[in-house]
């Protein structure tokens, strides 16, 4: 597996179905009635929110579900799991095919935190030249950066998106996200939206690559 070259404050791989859900029907007895995960596996899961036809999300030792009306997302905090995520995401798209819709989200997400906002600010800056903003600003400083790229396949495309911004959370001052979200839109109606993922087992290795390199220039 490619790892990451320097450490995060926190990382997310995340895997994410659009489609129709009944939010509170995606509880841990759901995922082990459909042999997702195993009874004791779910009888210890840990149930984060219950909100009858908005949300349901749980969290077992090393996946996170969580459950809207039109989103289905299966998470781990840990890279190192990013195979159990694929597992799990590939057999729920096989068990809910009808209720997908033909695009999904890959994504990978980071924090970097620093010791002082001043380290903050020159990260961010780092990631454009200040020098034709200076000409129009007295004191510019760069908030965010977004660049995406797109790319063809024959059954589907996909669009890259990277993201670096600072972080608002109380608990992770000094921080800047570094997030790359990545879109595939099945094209060919033959095929079903599971073999997308299927073709991309390995497409987290891609995210870290790129997120090597953003790391190696700016971080």
């Amino acid at each position: 597996m490619v790892e990451l070259i320097k450490k995060a404050s926190e990382e997310i791989y995340e895997i994410a179905f659009s489609g129709k859900f009944i939010p509170e029907r995606f509880n841990p007895l759901w995922f082990a009635e459909n042999k997702l995960l195993g009874k004791k596996e779910a009888s210890n899961a840990q149930i984060l929110t219950v909100s009858e036809g908005i949300y349901c999300s749980f969290k077992t030792d090393f996946l996170e579900i969580y459950v809207e009306e039109d989103r289905l997302r299966v998470i781990t905090k840990n890279l190192q799991s990013y195979d159990l995520v694929n597992d799990m995401a590939i057999s729920i798209g096989k068990i809910l095919a009808d209720s997908l819709y033909d695009h999904l989200h890959i994504n990978l997400r980071l924090h970097y935190s620093f010791s002082t906002e001043e380290k903050l600010k020159e990260v961010l800056n780092k990631l454009y030249s200040l020098q034709d903003w200076s000409e129009i600003l007295e004191s510019p400083q760069l908030l965010a950066l977004r660049v995406n790229q797109l790319i063809e396949k024959d059954s589907y495309n996909y669009e890259k998106l990277i993201s670096m911004f600072p972080c608002n959370r109380d608990d992770m001052p000094n921080t800047v996200h570094l997030y790359i979200i990545s879109e595939f839109l099945k094209t060919n109606r033959d095929i079903p939206l599971y073999s997308v993922l299927e073709e991309n087992e390995s497409y987290l290795f891609s995210s870290i690559e790129t997120a090597n390199n953003l790391i190696t220039k700016y971080l």
